[in-house]
């Protein structure tokens, strides 16, 4: 992994749904644990936050229902990484944002694949003039952003995977519980009533022969 790499997710927060991406020499391993903390995130979580894994940082931001998320090495400016989400969120909601809630399949938005590693690259060393003279102009404050270990995030996922997984079985034994409830109380009606309109049904095909014959 290059040591700023900045491999970037585009996501809407509801669902975890990737639009979009930039994974360039990002290894699997990192590129996994993004997609597991963007499916962790919901529209509550904090809006900015930075996520310690070992030698690297997750950053991200929510924004207008959509999750913004880079990796970058420890080096690396944590007031330029946010700068650089910003710019990213803005150049993607005047294109996509407000169709958000209409994508149906996972990397709907691959078209602004080529302006997000545009971007990325720009920002790829926080060396260069440009960069330095963003971070001197900056005037956001990165000091209450919310900071988290990379370890509480996952296994906060998987927890949420589980509860989700034991609600879709009580879900499943309640429609059974349901369905045999009701086969009971039919029983029970049969049984109640029953007899009753089987001599109904008697007396009247008695009285039909007899008197309409």
């Amino acid at each position: 992994m290059s040591t700023s790499n900045l491999g970037t997710f585009i996501a809407r927060v509801v669902d975890g749904m990737i639009l979009v991406a930039t994974m360039d020499h990002m290894e699997p391993e990192y590129a996994s644990h993004a997609k597991k903390i963007i499916k962790s995130l919901k529209p509550t979580s904090p809006a900015r936050c930075t996520i310690e894994a070992g030698p690297c940082y997750y950053h991200y931001m929510i924004e207008n229902g959509a999750v913004y998320l880079t990796l970058a090495d420890r080096g690396y400016p944590r007031r330029l990484a946010f700068q650089y989400l910003s710019e990213v969120h803005l150049e993607f909601s005047r294109h996509h944002v407000s169709d958000l809630p209409r994508y149906s399949r996972p990397y709907a938005c691959v078209a602004f694949e080529p302006r997000l590693s545009k971007m990325r690259r720009d920002y790829l060393d926080p060396q260069a003039p440009a960069n330095i003279k963003k971070l001197n102009a900056d005037l956001q404050d990165i000091h209450n952003i919310m900071q988290q270990n990379i370890q509480d995030v996952l296994q906060r996922g998987e927890k949420l995977d589980v509860m989700e997984s034991r609600s879709s079985n009580l879900l499943s034994e309640s429609k059974k519980f349901e369905k045999y409830g009701r086969y009971i109380n039919l029983q029970a009606l049969y049984k109640t009533y029953g007899p009753i309109v089987a001599v109904i049904l008697v007396v009247c095909f008695v009285i039909y022969v007899r008197f309409m014959r």
